[in-house]
């Protein structure tokens, strides 16, 4: 198996495909795709996917050491009720419920959380 990668968004070009690929994903959202903040996201890119001042399992893991690492204290996700597997696979992470931390109107989208702690 590859060795995964991450590279940090830096340029113009890495800007436009994590554009593309969010587009991508709101399309498929699975409840209400017009009504996916991620449309939000967009017309403003970098403010949501920046480093604060403002395999599934191994990629999450990656991505919050990554973080840890760039000065994240906490991590923070939705997922629907009906993604049991992915909740599943998140409670195993250490997410939690948290407060909501953007507006929708289904009430069926779960908010979790998990600290990151140096290591």
């Amino acid at each position: 198996m590859k060795a995964l990668q991450i590279h940090p968004v830096q340029t113009e070009s890495d800007w436009a495909e994590l554009a593309r690929l969010l587009r991508t994903y709101a399309t498929q959202d699975l409840d209400q795709p017009h009504l996916s903040t991620i449309w939000n996201d967009l017309r403003d890119l970098p403010a949501r996917y920046s480093p604060p001042q403002g395999l599934a399992s191994q990629l999450i893991a990656a991505l919050l050491q990554r973080a840890r690492q760039a000065g994240y204290t906490h991590a923070a996700l939705s997922t629907w009720r009906s993604n049991l597997q992915g909740q599943a696979l998140y409670a195993r992470l250490g997410f939690k419920p948290v407060p909501p931390f953007k507006e929708h109107p289904n009430p069926d989208l779960l908010f979790l959380g998990l600290a990151l702690p140096d290591h």
